[in-house]
């Protein structure tokens, strides 16, 4: 009996080391994902900065952009009265 009793211990801290190398592969895949998501969080987060450092600068335009056109065709003289703005912003 005592060769069975030591083949069923044998077997039992077997079983037991499988289960310890599946937890630990479980918890290494859990952090893998964890990290995964905090890079892809990062990306996300440095997206917008990139896309600004990426992106070429409209020069300015003195008078300042279509606020400024608007003024200049208000300056235009013999301009007719219903071509010139009423004094609003153009945009909504």
């Amino acid at each position: 009996m005592g060769e069975v009793a030591a083949a069923e211990a044998a077997a039992a801290e077997a079983a037991a080391a499988v289960e310890a190398v599946a937890a630990a592969e479980a918890a290494a895949a859990v952090e893998s994902a964890a990290a995964a998501d905090r890079a892809a969080s990062k990306a996300a987060a440095d997206a917008p900065g990139a896309e600004a450092a990426l992106s070429p600068e409209l020069p300015k335009e003195p008078g300042g952009g279509a606020n400024g056109m608007a003024e200049d065709a208000e300056e235009i003289p013999g301009r007719p009265e219903e071509f010139k703005t009423r004094g609003g912003s153009l945009s909504s």
